[in-house]
Order: structure tokens, then C-alpha cells, then sequence
């Protein structure tokens, strides 16, 4: 009979199925519309607005869920302008509120970026700008949060602080050892290893 093909084209991924696009620092990677696998960087860090506001304000306006809060946002949009300026070109909708807490207004979050744009450079301005705005060109006032309280009273903020961002990322290391030929004969013992996940 004739022989074979030697390959077959493969049916195309449909957008947002899972994928690997060996890079180790992304997660998430998925294939996107242009038929790549690309994943995204993400990127924490706790920003503190100078504001005063206690937990029973806090309370009152209702963080319950703190992600889709009236302060987180808020805080989105603030951070989303900034971020972009500094070089971390994002939408409040990479950002993730993670947690909010009172005193001066504190709030964690997680921001999720194209690996592009995620350089030690673009890290470091971004954080920066946060603290201080003209430093990319935006007013000062760019990261002044208003927050309204349960009575209705507006509480505005002056600015901002920010630490370094921090990347949460690991590795698969395959420990299985490198064998020249698997056995075809029945009832060959089975060789089984536990794989290392590493953080980066």
C-alpha cells in the first residue's frame, strides 16, 4: 500500500486554550488570537495612600469583597495610569486587590504583565512613579486617592507610597532519569520520580 505522510497538520488551538510558552516567569499562558502562547508576569506589591481612615470606616463602606470594592476601584484606576507611565503597560483590570487595611490606607495588590515590559528597569519606575508621579510626567496629585465614607463624607488623599514589586514564580525541574530505551517487554518494573517545583 502507499505509504504514509510523514506529518499531519494539526487543528488550530481555539483563543485562550492553555498552553506553555516556556517561559517559567509567566503563568496563566494561554494561545492568544495570533495563534502564540503567551502568558503574563505577575508582579506584588503594598502601596500605602496618604489617607486617614480606620477599620470601622472601612467596615462601614464595605469591603466584604475586597477586589470589587468602591476603594479597590478606585485604587485601580490610580495604579493602572501610573503603572503604564512608569513602563508596565497595563488596564485596571490586570490589577487584583488582594487585601485592604486601615491606618493609613493600605492596600495590596497583584498586577499581570506581558513579560515584555516586565524588565528590572520598568519595574523599578513603575514603583517609583507611584511615589511620585513627575518623575514620569503625570501630575503630582496623579495618585491622590477620594474616598467616600458611609455618612457620605469625601476623604481625599494627598499621595502615595510604594515598595518594590516582587514576582512569585516557580520552575518544574523533571527529576526522571535519562534512559536510552524504555523496555517493551511485559511486566518490566515501572521506573516513578517525584518532580521538584522550585520558586524563581
Amino acid at each position: 500500500g502507499e505509504r504514509p505522510p510523514a506529518s499531519k497538520p494539526c487543528p488550530r488551538l481555539a483563543t485562550g486554550s492553555p498552553c506553555d510558552d516556556s517561559n517559567p516567569e509567566t503563568m496563566g499562558d494561554a494561545c492568544d488570537s495570533a495563534d502564540v502562547c503567551a502568558g503574563k508576569v505577575a508582579l506584588v506589591a503594598a502601596v500605602t495612600f496618604d489617607i486617614a481612615i480606620d477599620a470601622a470606616a472601612l467596615s462601614a463602606i464595605g469591603i466584604d469583597d475586597v477586589d470589587s470594592s468602591p476603594i479597590a476601584a478606585s485604587a485601580k484606576g490610580l495604579l493602572a495610569t501610573t503603572l503604564s507611565a512608569g513602563g508596565l503597560t497595563c488596564t485596571a483590570s490586570d490589577i487584583t486587590v488582594l487585601s485592604i487595611v486601615a491606618g493609613s490606607l493600605i492596600i495590596d495588590y497583584r498586577v499581570e504583565v506581558a513579560p515584555s515590559v516586565a524588565t528590572p528597569a520598568n519595574r523599578e519606575a513603575a514603583a517609583a512613579a507611584v511615589s511620585d508621579p513627575a518623575s514620569v510626567g503625570l501630575p503630582p496629585e496623579a495618585m491622590a486617592i477620594t474616598v467616600t465614607d458611609s455618612t457620605g463624607q469625601t476623604i481625599q488623599g494627598s499621595g502615595a507610597v510604594q515598595e518594590s514589586f516582587r514576582s512569585y514564580a516557580y520552575q518544574r525541574i523533571d527529576t526522571c532519569p535519562a534512559l536510552d530505551e524504555c523496555s517493551t517487554e511485559c511486566g518490566a518494573e515501572a521506573t516513578t520520580t517525584t518532580d521538584i517545583y522550585e520558586c524563581l
